[in-house]
């Protein structure tokens, strides 16, 4: 697109003949996939995190960034949290049964750098697939429980639990970046696809213009979801 946006320049308020011109360019595009229990990442093995992303999501995103033009976000990309339907997550509502993520805090607060659209994660699972995750979750959280009972009833002899924060590698930043939080699987429950489909998505926040900054897409996966897209 030739179109170009003008503002006045506020150095320059007395002469109102000066102006700023601000060129669209292309869209800078992030993929967020959170370890948290509203999005099912826990249930993927690492490599099959690393094929979502570097073989399936970061290419789409590259394609669309190149066909796409945008007018930049200046400084940080945040999440209003009013536009929220539910004030924490993207999507639907937690409470709505419906697919949806809890946006971090982070992200309402801090930002995120170099993003003009941010895109939210979540995994659903299907069929085959479902039904063996299902059965595994359900034997692991009654190993779990029974591990639980013999836990010493001290407090003060039990060192507090606490979730271990890591973020993936990423040579190539440009367009995708992850937010891994390690939570304990056995206590989760399986999210499943209801339906058919194969994915669905939606946006939760706008800029000034209407234009949607955030937005969660939610992919349902089978069990050859990831055959023919092993690493080269």
């Amino acid at each position: 697109s030739d179109e170009m946006v003008w503002e006045e320049d506020p150095n320059n308020l007395n002469n109102s003949n000066e102006t700023t011109y601000q060129t669209p360019e292309h869209i800078r595009m992030r993929a967020s996939l959170i370890n948290h229990p509203s999005t099912g990442s826990a249930f993927l093995k690492d490599l099959e995190r690393s094929q979502l992303l570097e073989n399936i999501v970061h290419p789409v995103l590259n394609t669309w960034s190149n066909a796409l033009s945008v007018i930049p976000v200046q400084g940080n990309l945040t999440i209003d949290i009013n536009q929220l339907y539910d004030e924490k997550s993207c999507g639907p509502g937690i409470q709505s049964g419906l697919p949806s993520v809890v946006v971090p805090t982070e992200h309402m607060v801090v930002g995120v750098p170099g993003t003009d659209l941010l895109v939210y994660l979540n995994i659903g699972f299907h069929g085959q697939l479902f039904e063996e995750l299902n059965a595994d979750t359900m034997l692991r959280r009654s190993a779990y429980e029974d591990q639980e009972i013999l836990l010493p009833l001290d407090p003060e002899s039990v060192s507090p639990l606490k979730p271990e924060i890591t973020v993936d590698e990423d040579p190539e930043p440009d367009n995708y970046t992850t937010f891994l939080v390690e939570s304990d699987p056995p206590l989760l429950d399986v999210p499943a696809c209801s339906g058919t489909y194969l994915a669905s998505s939606t946006y939760c926040s706008t800029d000034q213009f209407d234009r949607p900054i955030a937005g969660m897409l939610h992919l349902c996966i089978g069990k050859d979801f990831f055959q023919g897209r092993e690493f080269a």
